[in-house]
């Protein structure tokens, strides 16, 4: 599919409205992703993968630490920690204790409703001088195009998509069926 002229240059000149748009249709995908996967489903391993369930607190934990990073007060939270990149269980140990699927859900879609507030909110205020810069953007400013505030969350975006397809790779493993 194209994409026409007149939206590829709208997203080019408001690049966190873009954001803002993925980030809800991502939120979306992850309700259709989730409708009617059990715990077993969500805790099974499918070849060398992690469990969906540590995917989806992983993408909960840094939708959290994103909208905290663009001046969201959030808290942050215990279990959050154990979603960190290089916190993965290896297979064949138990997972260790994680909250329950419907929390994570619910802050998943909690942490992506203020990122994309303050992602709009962002796009209609001038930004400071210097620009808009995310503090932890860290190894993120290397593998983006730019160290800039669109470049670190185009990264996390494409990211989250990737996870998200992950999720839906488990689903067709255990045998479920596509929630398109």
């Amino acid at each position: 599919m194209q994409t026409s002229h007149s939206a590829r240059s709208n997203f080019e000149s408001r690049p966190l409205a873009g954001l803002a748009a993925s980030f809800r249709f991502q939120s979306i995908l992850m309700e259709m992703l989730a409708a009617g996967m059990e715990f077993e489903d969500w805790s099974a391993r499918v070849g060398d993968e992690q469990p969906a369930l540590w995917t989806l607190g992983h993408l909960a934990a840094t939708r959290r630490h994103l909208a905290r990073s663009l001046g969201e007060e959030l808290e942050p939270c215990d279990w959050e920690r154990k979603f960190h990149s290089g916190r993965r269980p290896l297979p064949g140990l138990p997972l260790p204790e994680y909250p329950a699927v419907d929390d994570l859900l619910g802050e998943y879609g909690r942490a992506g409703e203020l990122l994309v507030e303050r992602l709009e909110f962002m796009e209609r205020v001038p930004a400071p001088e210097g620009g808009w810069r995310i503090p932890s953007l860290g190894a993120v400013s290397k593998t983006s195009d730019a160290g800039d505030l669109a470049g670190g969350l185009n990264f996390y975006c494409f990211n989250e998509a990737y996870n998200l397809g992950q999720i839906g790779l488990i689903r067709r493993m255990r045998g479920l069926s596509s929630p398109f």
